[in-house]
């Protein structure tokens, strides 16, 4: 009542006061309660026995939790939507977003505030539950402080679930509440675009969740050799390099690869064909015929993990298998056997592989061998059918099973040709993005050389992945490596002028210019997925596709048109299966822009400003060493190609480019990756090494004692002793050699060198030999005599086969006991194989013929003759043709033996003349002055052709060659005594057991053999093309005269202080470099000649003749490149043989058969100018189209009839015998003129 309000009023007040008081207790105590300190995370327990692990293995997920922390709340909401949507449509996972809104108006409904613990608590909560079901859940829940996303983080990484905690920092932050994270695992500063920066921050996000394996479902070992279908940043990583040594691996069968098997390898052993672990097995290859893919099941969720890698078996398998991981598989990778590698491998387990080199590069486990189904296997990879299509020829030629199995290195695939540091493993290749910062990788394959219109590819393609949000996309330039078509540009070629490309800015600074190894196929649509797919497992995420990827023009017998349609490569690619998420790049043609100098699409208004540059302009420019165009490009640019549009290469990528297209036929380019390796020389002759082993240039020369040349065949005594059946052999290939190595008898002093084959050293393929390889010194079979069935010889030395079981080095000259002769027929020409073993062999006292043979080395004698009649055929010939099917005697091998030293004693004595032959002293086999009237004329051999003939440079006089006889008795004494003394004693010592010697017993088998002839004469064609005489070149000391351009290469000499040798072909003189760098061989000079006119001769010749490529496949005289010929045209006149009469009619009646003569020969000269010119014309009106038959086509067939009619009435059978008796015998022939 006294209250000056009343007591009402009081009241009043007092209830009002006190339920504010009881409503802050209420609130206070709730927020106390909620924010009570967050528990110790536990992990998560399941009772029903279905483990977590499991789960994300059978749906093919594992869950995780993606943070979103920022004070910009709307920022963040944006990017948890992007999140959502790109992780469900583009990666396929179940992904869930737990925003604030949504914990409010549910779970956290009863709390009073948002960002309580108990909040962070029952939020952190829900995610763990979803990501412990295999769902990604995205949060953007609102945690202030630090704490809490600690918590957060901990609570996950307790229960073992991925978790990423994204901070999106804002430059001005005036959030009081809102703590920076301690720990982010990614941090962005956004953009004025937002667009850009959720695009960065969502690929982000992506690929650090794909490297814990979300995509996957499981923690990936290192082992896994899985590319999965959604990619998810695992690659396979090659297993250890095999524990086998080489020196192991010796011990097991061997297996010969080709060049094209060892990129094969590579491409297993470094994991480019990932899952693929070694060569296909049947059941895997059947799954790569009919579904471009393969299944496995990497986890054994379906108990087939080992089934892709282990014999397949068409009796019990699980269709369980299916539930596996499909991926891409698109061409087979297969290694074909013939009958008698099938037949040596019998039920091996392991199996070493042996590069053509010899070298020993992998171990072959659990192999499993089944049939080559050729016709099935090539229609189904390439779709069509064209015998002349070059891995389809492959095929066809090749064995008749295939051999699966896993692949172990031993040790890293280096080819030592100079290019090794651009052979990047894929994980190599990982680092270098990783290096670069690389968020995203683009891969452009290429054959070609780098022009405007690739660059325009590329520089696109960055383009678009940046306006997609990548920072730092990363060009990955990849040239093909590995086997490719003669007419495709060498390998090293592209790899500079890529160099030059990169330097001059063309590319962006940042590319990684790394070799892919595969060998290319040419199967259009199938393989180009190949390309990409391997691509992939070396990181890269996108590959650039342009028109008519991997295609090819049929061969003219089969249209000349496309293999494939342009478009379906890039179709097919983007809807192949199992390739993931791997992107392409598509893109058309593009052209020339003559206004801006610029590739581009051409603007259909303006047509006539636009140029189709394309690859045969391209060429044309190159070959005629245009340079870049000054000012507007000349109307008549398309007709004239008279200079290089600007901008359309660097200045100095097109100097690469002329320097090759002018001189296409060099030994000096690298057609594709091939091994280089050492030789294995012998320690006990002194020799001299020019050039590098393993190309064209490289040459052996034999030197004396006091360092000059010799010549192996001329003056290194034959030394044959009748009584003990014995003689001097000389070692050209080493067992175990595939290296086709020949001595050269149209090049000074005879030196040893590579034979070719397609522009390349000729490699033997059929197997590994295992004899030794060379001939007879001062033997030679006479091309002017014939057997009693007609064969003449083949005009080389006596061929040997030293079967001993020792390797002996290239060089060797070695005692060897006589067996007998095997006798093959090459294109009607008698090829003597004298069959022979060391006379220091354990048991050469114990083998005198086939059945003592055979006793003492049961199956060597079917081994070989297998051997003989097959080794051609791995190079598309047939099978060899026996003039008697078995091993005939020793004293029919000593008759032969006597027969061909007297010819040879002819030939040196300038009693019989053959035409560019390089005697003793380095002086060349010529006709005698007219003034000496009686002097055999041998023929050419038969199988060299016609064309050949005219091309070969003329020998010159020489006035020395009645002393000829007498220098090389000399020569021949002075060696014998370099040769090692205990050849008479271990003679000596077999004599005895030699006389009781048994005649051998009828076998069959059959084949025909190589040839010295084609290389001879390619060699002395090659000088003739210089310009450059014999007789000249002898007046001429100028090493450097023959060889226009370079100098004359130094020479490595070795002798027994600087060699070594090995019995075992596994352990020879290459493994000693096993280690080196990219190089090539080193040309040291350990010795120098110091002789006089001599050696300036050999230098001269013996440079020009190996540089210009002397070794031309002697069996088919193919030219294996498809550039042009460049040479110079002269006529030289051959001194007339004098008449004689013949020994017999047959004789006279061939010699007087009609040869060309000198106006025969204008004609043909004519003809030939005729058709140059009107073929120069034809090309010229229609470059890019084919030419239509008018009436120039017309008129340059029916000169070529013309031309075809006069060269097929001359017979090539100008037949002279040499006689026996001392005075030299002549024949009958008119003057013959040789062009070349």
């Amino acid at each position: 009542d006294t209250h000056p309000h009343g007591g009402l009023d009081i009241f009043r007040d007092a209830i009002s006061r006190g339920i504010h008081k009881a409503e802050n207790y209420f609130l206070q105590d709730t927020v106390d309660r909620e924010n009570k300190p967050l528990p110790t995370p536990v992990a998560l327990a399941n009772d029903d026995g279905f483990t977590r692990e499991s789960r994300f293995q059978y749906i093919g997920q594992k869950g995780a939790t993606v943070l979103i922390t920022s004070p910009d709340k709307p920022l963040a909401h944006k990017l948890a939507l992007a999140l959502e949507d790109r992780f469900v449509r583009e990666l396929r996972l179940n992904t869930y977003r737990v925003a604030e809104s949504l914990l409010i108006r549910g779970m956290n409904s009863d709390l009073v505030s948002p960002i309580s613990n108990e909040s962070v608590r029952r939020g952190g909560e829900l995610c763990a539950i979803l990501a412990d079901s295999g769902t990604v859940a995205i949060a953007t829940m609102n945690i202030p402080k630090d704490a809490g996303r600690r918590w957060l983080r901990s609570s996950h990484k307790i229960r073992g679930l991925p978790f990423l905690e994204v901070y999106i920092h804002m430059a001005k932050d005036d959030s009081e509440q809102f703590e920076p994270p301690s720990m982010p695992d990614l941090t962005f500063v956004p953009t004025e675009n937002d667009e850009a920066t959720i695009s960065g921050i969502s690929l982000k996000i992506k690929q650090a969740l794909m490297t814990q394996g979300v995509s996957a479902g499981i923690d990936v070992p290192k082992w896994y050799p899985l590319q999965t279908p959604n990619d998810g940043g695992f690659h396979w990583e090659p297993p250890h390099y095999s524990t086998y040594t080489r020196a192991a691996a010796a011990k097991f069968p061997k297996v010969l690869l080709t060049n094209v098997d060892v990129s094969w390898v590579q491409c297993i052993g470094e994991g480019w064909a990932a899952p693929l672990t070694g060569f296909m097995r049947e059941g895997t290859l059947l799954q790569t015929l009919h579904f471009n893919s393969m299944l496995i099941d990497p986890l054994d969720l379906t108990g087939n993990r080992e089934t892709p890698y282990t014999q397949t078996d068409f009796d019990d398998y699980s269709t369980q298998l299916q539930m596996g991981v499909r991926v891409n598989m698109p061409i087979p990778v297969i290694l074909p056997i013939n009958d008698r590698t099938k037949k040596l491998l019998a039920s091996e387990k392991k199996i070493s592989l042996v590069a053509p080199t010899g070298r020993i590069i992998a171990v072959l486990t659990n192999p499993e061998i089944y049939e080559f189904r050729k016709e099935e296997v090539i229609a189904r990879v390439f779709g069509g059918w064209d015998a002349k299509h070059p891995y389809i020829e492959k095929w066809t030629r090749a064995g008749n099973w295939l051999l699966g199995g896993e692949v172990e290195l031993i040790q890293r695939i280096r080819y030592n040709d100079g290019l090794d540091k651009y052979r990047l493993t894929p994980e190599e290749l990982r680092q270098k993005f990783k290096e670069r910062n690389a968020d995203a990788v683009y891969a452009f394959q290429t054959r070609n050389p780098t022009h405007a219109g690739h660059a325009h590819l590329m520089q696109e393609a960055g383009t678009r992945l940046e306006k997609k949000g990548y920072r730092k996309p990363t060009l990955w330039l990849s040239p093909l490596g590995g086997w490719s078509k003669s007419d495709d540009v060498p390998l090293d070629v592209r790899v500079r002028q890529h160099v030059q490309v990169i330097d001059k800015g063309m590319l962006p600074a940042s590319t990684v210019l790394a070799i892919w190894p595969s060998p290319m196929i040419y199967a259009g649509p199938t393989e180009v997925q190949w390309h990409a797919k391997s691509r992939r497992n070396a990181g890269a995420k996108y590959f650039i596709t342009g028109r008519d990827p991997a295609g090819i023009k049929r061969s003219k017998e089969a249209g000349g048109d496309d293999f494939y349609k342009g478009e379906h490569g890039r179709y097919v690619l983007q809807t192949s299966p199992g390739m993931g998420d791997m992107e392409i790049l598509s893109f058309g043609k593009v052209f020339y822009d003559t206004r801006d100098h610029q590739m581009k699409k051409r603007d259909p208004a303006r047509k006539k400003d636009f140029l189709s540059i394309s690859g045969s302009k391209m060429r044309a420019m190159a070959r005629s060493g245009v340079t870049a165009c000054t000012g507007n490009i000349p109307d008549d640019w398309e007709d004239t190609l008279s200079c290089v549009p600007q901008g359309f290469m660097v200045n100095e990528g097109w100097r690469i480019m002329i320097s090759y297209y002018q001189n296409p036929t060099s030994s000096e380019w690298i057609p594709y990756s091939r091994m280089l390796g050492s030789p294995k020389l012998d320690d006990s002759t002194k020799l001299a090494e020019t050039g590098t082993f393993g190309k064209l240039d490289w040459s052996l020369n034999f030197l004396d004692r006091s360092g000059k040349k010799i010549s192996p065949w001329h003056d290194i005594p034959l030394k044959l002793a009748k009584e003990s059946n014995t003689c001097n052999m000389i070692v050209e290939i080493p067992m175990g050699r595939m290296e086709k190595l020949e001595m050269q008898k149209k090049i000074v002093f005879n030196p040893i060198s590579h034979d070719s084959q397609d522009g390349i050293p000729r490699h033997y393929r059929y197997g590994i030999p295992f004899f030794n390889y060379g001939f007879l010194p001062q033997t030679w079979q006479n091309p002017a005599e014939k057997d009693q069935k007609g064969h003449r010889g083949d005009g080389d030395p006596l061929d040997v086969i030293e079967i001993g079981g020792e390797a002996f080095g290239t060089g060797a000259v070695i005692p060897v006991k006589i067996l007998g002769i095997i006798s093959l027929i090459d294109q009607g020409e008698i090829d003597h194989k004298i069959i022979v073993i060391s006379a220091k062999a354990a048991d050469a006292d114990k083998i005198h013929d086939k059945e003592t043979l055979e006793k003492h080395r049961p199956g060597m004698f079917e081994d070989l003759m297998d051997w003989l009649r097959n080794y051609k055929v791995p190079e598309g010939k047939g099978v060899n043709e026996f003039a008697k099917e078995d091993l005939d005697s020793s004293s029919k091998a000593i008759e032969v033996i006597e027969q061909t030293n007297k010819f040879w004693s002819h030939l040196s004595a300038g009693k019989i003349y053959s035409k560019g032959y390089k005697l003793s002293g380095g002086i060349e086999s010529s006709p005698p002055p007219e003034s000496e009237s009686k002097v055999v004329a041998v023929p050419e051999a038969s199988k060299t052709k016609k064309a050949e003939k005219n091309l070969e440079a003329q020998a010159p006089k020489d006035k020395g060659k009645t002393e000829l006889a007498e220098t090389t008795s000399a020569k021949s004494s002075d060696v014998s005594q370099a040769v090692s003394s205990s050849t008479e004693s271990t003679v000596e010592k077999i004599a005895s057991s030699s006389s009781s010697s048994k005649s051998p017993k009828s076998s069959a088998s059959g084949e025909t053999s190589e040839t010295r002839e084609t290389s001879d004469k390619a060699a002395s064609t090659s000088e003739e093309k210089n310009g450059v005489s014999s007789e000249a070149k002898q007046a001429d000391t100028d090493a450097g005269h023959a060889l226009a351009k370079t100098p004359a290469p130094e020479e490595k000499t070795t002798s027994s202080s600087s060699s070594s040798s090995s019995s075992s072909p596994a352990t020879s003189a290459e493994d000693e470099s096993e280690n080196s760098s990219d190089g090539e061989v080193e040309k040291e000079a350990s010795s120098k000649m110091v002789g006089q006119g001599l050696e300036a001769v050999a230098a001269s010749e013996g440079a020009s003749a190996v540089a210009e490529g002397k070794n031309e496949d002697s069996d088919d005289g193919e030219d294996s490149d498809d550039g042009e010929q460049q040479g110079t045209t002269s006529k030289t006149k051959q001194t007339e043989s004098s008449k004689t009469s013949g020994k017999s009619d047959k004789t006279k009646a061939d010699s007087d058969k009609e040869t060309l003569t000198l106006e025969d020969d204008a004609k043909i000269i004519g003809a030939l100018n005729e058709i140059e010119k009107q073929l120069g014309d034809i090309e010229k009106d229609g470059r890019d189209e084919v030419a239509k038959p008018g009436a120039k086509a017309v008129k340059v067939k029916n000169s070529a009839k013309d031309l075809l009619a006069q060269l097929g009435e001359e017979e090539d059978d100008l037949d002279a015998t040499a006689s026996d008796s001392e005075e030299p015998i002549t024949s009958d022939g008119k003057r013959e003129e040789e062009t070349s």
